[in-house]
């Protein structure tokens, strides 16, 4: 997972997590991007993992069909956050 804005929130999120699991985390440990790179948007995100990939493996364009579409959006609930 690549966490580009909201380090804050992954870290909200994180810590009852790890204290529930009586897990030692420090919350220093998770952010984002623009946490060091300041006006990182985005697209320079998506840029800079399309290009390692590419540099590494061989990429074709495809599609994701109709049948995942609908997949993902029923378990789309599933997975937000309060």
């Amino acid at each position: 997972m690549v966490v580009v804005t909201g380090g804050d929130l992954v870290r909200d999120i994180l810590v009852p997590v790890y204290q529930a699991l009586g897990l030692d985390w420090d919350p220093a440990t998770a952010g984002a991007l623009v946490d060091e790179v300041e006006r990182l948007t985005w697209e320079d995100a998506e840029d800079a993992v399309v290009r390692q990939f590419a540099a590494r493996y061989p990429l074709e364009d495809g599609a994701v069909g109709e049948d995942v579409i609908r997949l993902a959006e029923e378990l789309r609930p599933r997975h937000l956050a309060p």
